[in-house]
């Protein structure tokens, strides 16, 4: 039924405007010829004096209609037909003409302007229409939905905490936004000279040098980091992608978030090269020789996210054959899932989850626990006869058999994503900015003030 609606008319304003305006014109034209021809038809009527006419300058001697008294109502209509000729120019008709000029002179003017110019891709502004040009200045309010208007569709990591200790040097755009309104240009000085002291690399913009390069070996909690970059590396659904020519890997995921957690474990010295339907293939980096060895996990099963989960889940066994339970997911569901006996640094964590959030990042939880042999056979009961089944409660049988496992977790940390932006400047116009996120993430100063790189985030 929707498509068989008609069309909505897409008119600019001013068309509208000059449409009632040339209808009011009109319309006074009209009126003013009835008025006249009435009244003309009334005085033709009363026009004979002894016979003879009284309006002599009319030359109505020889008229056998238009002026004769008889006929005064034949004489008022062809009066009104008379009037609206006479009166026609009334209505300015080249007003259409002359706003098509005005249109066409000012898209050759947004064509020269110097502020709509791009410099880095060499674009200027294009406008390929005139008709709506008018309509760029009535605008107070944009509403855009962030991901691919905003920002780049693509993911990075930046911050992580692991073990209680925040790890990640980086400064956000949000951040670096603040301190330029609170007047703090160390911050964005050095947020510059970071970028520019590394290659970029898609999907992490991460820099600390107690974590990079190995040296996490060396760190007070490395056993617990090692096990962080493990899930990193193995908790999610991607696909790598081998170059032949240059070896370099490359990873097919279903969201951005996903392809940063395998960059950012891949920069970090576990690399995620292999999958298959059974199993997952790492080059980890080892603590005790530092040197790059292979290792395989045999993915038993996959606990998929969405969004009544707000997590995701895989259940692998390594090679001395012990299984390992792997969770990621938003930190609302997470952290009511921990054990109760191994919380050492849960405060310390939502402290620094907090942080990341007001940086305009988002925040995923990290956990795991080990399996014995007999709680994973009774799960892998109830998930295969859950997942057989095929009454209309099997969601909830898969999620109930799934929340057997995904509970008394051990925390290993938080990581904290940002999303790229795309080069874009907003002016100080008076152009408020809308997204369909929380407001609160929108980092724009009020129209008043000078409006620079502009970003939206979720949490």
């Amino acid at each position: 039924m929707q498509n068989a609606m008609k069309a909505p008319s897409k008119r600019s304003k001013i068309e509208r405007k000059m449409d009632r305006i040339i209808y009011l014109l009109l319309s006074a034209l009209v009126l003013i010829s009835v008025i006249g021809s009435v009244f003309f038809g009334i005085t033709t009527r009363d026009d004979l004096q002894d016979g003879r006419p009284k309006r002599w300058y009319l030359r109505p001697d020889d008229s056998t209609i238009y002026f004769k008294p008889t006929k005064a109502a034949i004489s008022a209509i062809l009066h009104f037909f008379t009037a609206m000729m006479l009166y026609g120019n009334f209505i300015p008709i080249s007003l259409y003409i002359s706003i098509e000029i005005v249109k066409l002179l000012q898209a050759l003017f947004i064509n020269q302007d110097i502020h709509m110019y791009h410099e880095e891709t060499d674009t200027p502004a294009h406008a390929r229409t005139s008709n709506l040009n008018e309509e760029l200045g009535q605008v107070d309010t944009i509403l855009t939905d962030k991901t691919g208007t905003l920002t780049c569709n693509s993911m990075e990591f930046i911050k992580c905490s692991i073990a209680g200790t925040a790890y990640g040097r980086g400064i956000t755009e949000v951040e670096r936004a603040m301190a330029k309104r609170k007047g703090s240009p160390l911050i964005a000085d050095m947020a510059s000279n970071t970028q520019g002291s590394q290659a970029a690399i898609k999907g992490f913009n991460f820099t600390d040098e107690r974590v990079m390069n190995g040296n996490w070996v060396s760190q007070p909690h490395s056993g617990v980091i090692q096990m962080f970059l493990r899930l990193l590396a193995v908790c999610h659904t991607c696909i790598p992608e081998v170059d032949e020519e240059s070896g370099t890997i490359s990873y097919e995921a279903e969201s951005p978030d996903e392809a940063a957690f395998v960059v950012a474990a891949r920069e970090l010295g576990f690399t995620f090269y292999q999958r298959t339907q059974t199993g997952v293939f790492l080059h980890e980096l080892d603590p005790s020789s530092g040197k790059q060895v292979d290792r395989s996990y045999k993915l038993l099963h996959v606990l998929e996210f969405n969004s009544a989960r707000k997590r995701m889940s895989v259940i692998v066994r390594n090679e001395e054959g012990k299984i390992f339970l792997f969770s990621k997911g938003a930190d609302s569901v997470m952290f009511e899932r921990l054990s109760s006996s191994d919380c050492a640094y849960r405060e310390v964590t939502q402290d620094h989850i907090n942080e990341y959030a007001d940086a305009g990042l988002r925040t995923l939880v990290l956990a795991y626990r080990q399996l014995d042999e007999a709680e994973y056979a009774n799960f892998d009961r109830k998930f295969t006869a859950a997942k057989n089944s095929v009454s209309a409660d099997r969601d909830e049988m898969i999620e109930e058999a799934a929340d057997l496992l995904e509970r008394k977790l051990i925390l290993l940390g938080a990581t904290a994503f940002g999303h790229a932006l795309r080069q874009f400047s907003v002016r100080s116009t008076g152009v408020g900015v809308s997204a369909r996120r929380d407001a609160r993430d929108l980092h724009l100063p009020p129209p008043s003030q000078s409006h620079s790189h502009s970003q939206t985030t979720s949490t």
